[in-house]
């Protein structure tokens, strides 16, 4: 009888550590799931200062990419569009990526942003009176490169957002550049 009491207890009390285990593990993933939440709370703050800066740079682009005359465009391009597109590329290496899958996806943002800026510059380099359509095509290409990895960004915020049972609030169109020479 009293080896029957022992096993009962020790089941029991078993069983009791392994509801506490539980508990335990369940409130480590609360807070883990809390901890991503924040994260994703203070990036989606940081990058939504960084709206008008991007306005800016798609608005002066728009307007740039207007003009017909090179010596016109080279100098809005000079003046306007790259200070422009250097204030986003600034701000958004200044928002907080607290995870790893944070800084993973917004490093590959940042990098598309570089990579346009290097374009820009390298058409800056290229063209002339003579010589538009080659500059004006890789530069058409670069932009459409800048796009794919932004939706491929864009898709991945989505995916990490909705992982952790948070809403992204996204604008009905995104804000960019588009071709128009």
């Amino acid at each position: 009888m009293k080896v029957l009491a022992m096993c009962l207890f020790a089941l029991l009390f078993l069983d009791t550590l392994s509801g506490c285990e539980k508990k335990q593990q369940e409130s480590a993933e609360d807070q883990a799931l809390a901890s991503e939440q924040r994260a994703i709370q203070r990036y989606s703050d940081e990058t939504a200062t960084i709206d008008p800066r991007l306005k800016k740079f798609v608005d002066a682009w728009d307007e740039a990419m207007r003009n017909e005359e090179v010596d016109t465009l080279t100098s809005a391009i000079r003046q306007r569009v790259l200070p422009a597109l250097e204030e986003v590329i600034t701000a958004l290496t200044s928002v907080p990526t607290d995870t790893d899958r944070l800084k993973e996806a917004h490093t590959e943002l940042v990098s598309a942003y570089r990579d346009f800026q290097a374009a820009v510059n390298l058409f800056l380099t290229e063209i002339r009176e003579d010589n538009r359509r080659q500059p004006i095509g890789a530069l058409l290409q670069a932009l459409d490169t800048f796009n794919k990895k932004e939706e491929s960004y864009r898709t991945k915020m989505r995916a990490y957002y909705q992982q952790y049972n948070v809403t992204l609030v996204q604008q009905t169109k995104p804000v960019r550049p588009s071709p128009k020479n």
